[in-house]
């Protein structure tokens, strides 16, 4: 299982991170696009709409930090994972390095086009995590040279 590291304080961005297997380890920052959710009432449904998703910003930095906000923010990072060594599926994770988020949601499109959530976060018991670790860690798997574009929305009071 790889890691990969979503360095974050809410949180050329959009391009696509080729995930390998020689390398273990990946900082997304610079390759993450973000939404301020003004209204807080935008669900997934909402963002990968187009004229939504025109509406991200790219990042330009490698840990990209909002401030304290009680807007909810929404980040979205492409991948596709290139396969050298073995043509399976592979195990990765996503690590958010800030936990006292009250609410992170990580959201990716299952085969059929259907949006899986993973929740986590500050408001919800330690021991609902899929994985105990003091950071929040969200598991996904990908096939080989299948793009997927990951979606989070972040939510905290400040």
């Amino acid at each position: 299982m790889a890691l990969l590291v979503l360095c974050t304080s809410v949180a050329q961005a959009d391009d696509t991170v080729e995930l390998n297997d020689q390398q273990g380890r990946y900082i997304l920052g610079k390759h993450i696009s973000y939404l301020a959710d003004e209204t807080g009432q935008l669900t997934i449904k909402d963002v990968i709409k187009p004229e939504v998703g025109k509406r991200f910003i790219s990042s330009d930095f490698d840990i990209p930090n909002f401030g304290f906000s009680s807007t909810p923010y929404w980040v979205r990072v492409n991948l596709v994972y290139k396969a050298h060594l073995h043509q399976a599926d592979k195990d990765w994770l996503i690590e958010v390095f800030y936990p006292l988020f009250d609410s992170v949601e990580m959201y990716i499109a299952d085969n059929n086009g259907e949006y899986r959530v993973s929740r986590m976060g500050d408001g919800m018991p330690f021991g609902m995590r899929e994985i105990n670790h003091a950071n929040l860690l969200f598991p996904f798997t990908t096939e080989p040279g299948v793009p997927q574009t990951v979606y989070f929305r972040f939510a905290t009071q400040g």
